[in-house]
């Protein structure tokens, strides 16, 4: 599949687009002018959506797809308006592109970021963690949780068994790194832990706080 193909595209998708364009269409012809506006405002849904699965594409795509139809279906109305109703519709039209296209194509960077950090955390040769400093819910790496012997699963089964498994003589070690990353403090501490199968493994651990 190449990297931009209509395939990407689900079938609720089309579906909603095609009854959403139906709607718009509908509006308007009851109206007695040509509400543009309000027919960006019903399409800016589908135009997000195209670009929030093909990007920049997809939204360039549903947007000529949209104007395509549009002017086939309204061809005698748009041909007997003046220069100045034109350019005005056209301009409307051009602020509804690209209010709708942004917004599909920022939430589909959103959805590339995700999928990205959920393959960092996946892969095996990667150790990568984070914890809540409020709740203390700890999320792992992968190749973090093999380090410790048991895996990804256990740890959010089970968020303490990242702190059960320090060795008690470096327990101490660690509360105070927490402390000073509640400050907004980085951390690098080195210490023990002790993995089920009772071998000893040294860890240094580099940790940034980060605020929401």
């Amino acid at each position: 599949m190449s990297k931009y193909s209509i395939k990407q595209i689900p079938f609720y998708v089309w579906l909603i687009s095609g009854l959403i364009f139906i709607l718009a269409i509908g509006i308007e012809h009851l109206s007695s002018n040509i509400n543009t506006g309000l027919f960006w405002l019903l399409n800016l849904i589908s135009v997000s959506l195209f670009s929030y699965h093909l990007g920049l594409f997809g939204g360039v795509l549903s947007l000529l797809i949209i104007l395509s139809i549009r002017i086939s279906v309204d061809f005698q109305t748009f041909s007997s308006l003046s220069s100045q109703e034109l350019l005005r519709i056209l301009f409307i039209n051009f602020i509804g592109f690209v209010t709708s296209i942004s917004i599909g194509y920022l939430a589909g960077k959103m959805k590339l970021n995700e999928k990205n950090i959920r393959e960092i955390f996946n892969n095996n040769d990667i150790t990568l963690w984070t914890r809540n400093v409020k709740t203390g819910h700890v999320t792992v790496s992968e190749g973090n949780a093999k380090i410790y012997g048991v895996s990804r699963k256990e740890f959010e089964q089970n968020p303490q068994i990242w702190f059960q498994s320090i060795h008690p003589e470096d327990q101490d070690i660690l509360k105070g790194a927490i402390e000073k990353q509640k400050r907004g403090k980085k951390t690098k501490v080195v210490y023990r832990i002790i993995r089920p199968d009772r071998q000893i493994r040294w860890i240094e651990d580099r940790g940034t706080p980060v605020y929401n």
